[in-house]
């Protein structure tokens, strides 16, 4: 595989997968992609449209659904609290993540993954995760 043919076919993806996006509401970020002679990798990057999920907005409605089992309380999302010199507000809640799942946010944009540990002292209260899940 060379150069031209690797750019071609990655063009002829990009064209097959719009109708796939389209069909199920995603956006389709192109990553590039690597080739040599016997083979190419391509990195497409694919984005949910939605942010919702049943009409709730989907970092709620994860939220909502998680937050009591992780030790964390339901209005503790959208929540702000100080950190080595910056501001954080909780965004989301990552349950797959077992030792980081909190999710927050600066003011300058850059998101962080948190222990429940810490964002429970950080919000001014003591305790950690129920047992099992760090």
């Amino acid at each position: 595989m060379d150069k031209q043919l690797a750019k071609q076919l990655g063009q002829e993806i990009q064209q097959a997968l719009q109708s796939i996006a389209e069909e199920h509401n995603l956006v389709i970020e192109y990553r590039g992609g690597t080739f040599d002679p016997n083979e190419g990798w391509y990195k497409p990057k694919l984005i949910l449209k939605s942010k919702e999920i049943g009409g709730v907005d989907r970092n709620k409605a994860i939220w909502d659904e998680n937050a009591e089992i992780w030790g964390l309380q339901k209005d503790d999302l959208g929540e702000t609290f100080q950190y080595k010199g910056a501001t954080w507000t909780i965004i989301g809640l990552a349950p797959s993540r077992s030792k980081f799942p909190v999710i927050v946010q600066n003011q300058s944009g850059k998101k962080m993954v948190y222990t429940v540990e810490l964002v429970n002292e950080l919000l001014g209260r003591l305790g950690r995760a129920p047992d099992g899940l760090v």
